[in-house]
């Protein structure tokens, strides 16, 4: 029942949501959706507290004391799902950010440094990227990219983000980082910010990647684990 209202705004009042649907009482999907009930889970609940033959009001009452008390703690360690889905469909029920709005919060928040790397690049994804990141490198924020160099589309995306850094960033602040042929071909699809968050998932830095027609899924890390994440691209570029 903790799962049930842990994506809940206000657990306390969505306790009193899940307790009329778990006793019968006439509530539509709306009104759990409200609440970040996800309707699935009402019917095998009741089966459960059916079974257990459990206090429905004071099952709920403490599942959303198990959720206040959950939240209250310090976490050194935070993340979330990201996705990219086709066709425009709406993100299914406990997916709240997309590829695309993720990647440009993290080059909006960026002060101390903005590093990405991503083994395909192409130029609809450059352009959707470039003013954000040149106006970065306006405020101060240097920008480091490890530039795919081994196609055509690679080449063309990193000539967009210098042309507008070019026209209205600071081109000093932008390092086009460079493998050589007998490196490892990087894989991994990361956007970092100020070493303390990252994107880390499965989109490329593409149009169908970030933006739609590809199925993508990630994740946005916080916390200790990002410092590993810096650690191993300062490896890859030594």
């Amino acid at each position: 029942m903790g799962g049930a209202l842990d994506g809940a705004a206000d657990p306390e009042e969505a306790a009193k949501v899940l307790v009329a649907a778990l006793t019968g009482q006439s509530i539509d999907d709306s009104r759990l959706a409200e609440h970040e009930i996800s309707p699935d889970l009402i019917l095998p609940l009741r089966r459960a507290v059916t079974r257990a033959a459990v206090d429905v009001d004071s099952a709920c009452a403490m599942a959303a004391g198990w959720v206040l008390g959950r939240r209250s703690l310090r976490r050194s360690d935070d993340w979330e799902l990201v996705a990219t889905t086709p066709n425009k469909r709406a993100l299914p029920f406990g997916l709240r950010r997309t590829t695309g709005e993720t990647l440009m919060h993290l080059i909006l928040s960026a002060e101390t440094r903005l590093r990405f790397i991503a083994p395909f690049f192409d130029p609809h994804a450059a352009e959707y990227l470039a003013d954000a990141i040149a106006a970065a490198t306006n405020r101060g924020t240097p920008v480091q990219i490890f530039a795919p160099s081994r196609s055509l589309l690679g080449l063309q995306a990193r000539s967009t983000i210098e042309r507008v850094i070019m026209a209205t960033g600071v081109p000093d602040r932008l390092e086009m980082v460079s493998t050589r042929r007998d490196a490892p071909w990087p894989h991994l699809k990361v956007m970092m910010a100020d070493a303390q968050v990252a994107y880390v998932g499965s989109a490329n830095l593409t149009w169908p990647g970030i933006a739609g027609a590809n199925l993508e899924l990630g994740a946005l890390v916080r916390g200790r684990h990002v410092a590993a994440i810096e650690r191993l691209l300062d490896a890859y570029q030594a």
